[in-house]
């Protein structure tokens, strides 16, 4: 196989043969060539020090921190459309939010026997102050 990489992104390549070392799925021969060929680009296949010392880099137009910070996130995630951004508290004709996916999306969160009960509890809230009727 060529390896032409002349016209691709170097830190992106560093970062798919990163992604390849940390993918429990990837075999010993992909993981050995990924290491390989990081050292040859001359980069570490550990995480750099700016990103140990809590640089953040952004990701569409945000800093990503793999971090969820309520208010601080919600325009990226949409949320701000259903905590009051707009007067019913749901979603706005203008936030690109479907009303009853959102509505459904609370009651599917009531019948999920995975969700916590503090969760439930806050999507039956979120119900009851829509008039909703659910459970």
């Amino acid at each position: 196989m060529s390896q032409n990489n002349s016209h691709k992104n170097p830190e992106r390549v560093a970062a798919g043969y990163k992604g390849t070392l940390n993918n429990p799925t990837a075999g010993k021969e992909a993981k050995e060539m990924a290491s390989e060929r990081l050292n040859d680009m001359g980069d570490s296949h550990e995480r750099s020090a700016s990103a140990k010392s809590g640089s953040r880099e952004l990701v569409d137009g945000f800093e990503s921190d793999d971090e969820y910070v309520p208010g601080r996130d919600d325009e990226r995630t949409g949320l701000g459309d259903y905590l009051g951004g707009s007067d019913s508290g749901i979603a706005n004709e203008h936030s690109g939010k479907n009303k009853n996916n959102v509505i459904g999306g609370y009651k599917a969160t009531i019948n999920n026997p995975k969700v916590g009960d503090e969760a439930k509890q806050r999507a039956r809230e979120f119900l009851d102050e829509h008039d909703v009727e659910h459970d």
